[in-house]
């Protein structure tokens, strides 16, 4: 083998072998961490055509554990109209995203033993699709951001069905709340 066969046969092998790596990447289980730019406070207001003024807010706060908490309100004309509370799991397989829904009065839309679940199936730079085999309206959930802006769309798997899109404005962070020069003595345990 003269040396620019070694040559052309080395770099042969450095492309499989970054290709391998590459693919492996690409195959593990997403974690909370992949999603990290979601936490924050996102809020959106607007006025209809008739002046109705509505707001919405969706919240997401830090991974701890394997979990991450979120919620979601929907304000119309001072009234709110209904609330989300939102999971966001990690698992073996990847992550998932638990949405339980609530009418103004907080009664649960889904049955006390259900909720929506949303797999995280791709991940892009900033941007997550999600889908929910079991949702019939609107079984595809992908979010964005860009900049300080967050979308949001949910797409249905019927024909002719408009997606809904929301998009939100990051919020700024609000000064931390001072720390006590001496940390309490002890802390009182939630029963369990």
């Amino acid at each position: 083998m003269n040396a620019l066969q070694a040559l052309a046969c080395a770099a042969v092998l450095a492309m499989a072998a970054s290709g391998a790596a590459g693919a492996a990447g690409t195959s593990r289980p997403y974690t909370l961490a992949d999603l990290d730019w979601i936490e924050g406070t996102w809020r959106a207001q607007q006025v209809d055509a008739s002046g109705v003024r509505a707001e919405s807010e969706e919240h997401w706060g830090a991974a701890i554990g394997e979990s991450r908490l979120g919620w979601f309100r929907s304000v119309r004309d001072g009234r709110v109209r209904f609330y989300e509370f939102e999971v966001m799991r990690q698992d073996s397989a990847g992550v998932r995203v638990y949405v339980k829904h609530f009418d103004r009065d907080v009664k649960g839309w889904e049955t006390p033993d259900s909720s929506s679940v949303f797999r995280l199936v791709r991940l892009g730079e900033r941007e997550a699709h999600f889908e929910d085999s079991r949702d019939e309206q609107f079984p595809f959930m992908h979010w964005a951001v860009r900049g300080d802006s967050l979308h949001v769309t949910l797409t249905s798997a019927k024909a002719g069905r408009r997606p809904l899109k929301f998009g939100f404005a990051r919020m700024p962070a609000t000064a931390a709340a001072p720390q006590p020069s001496q940390p309490p003595q002890s802390r009182p345990e939630h029963p369990e």
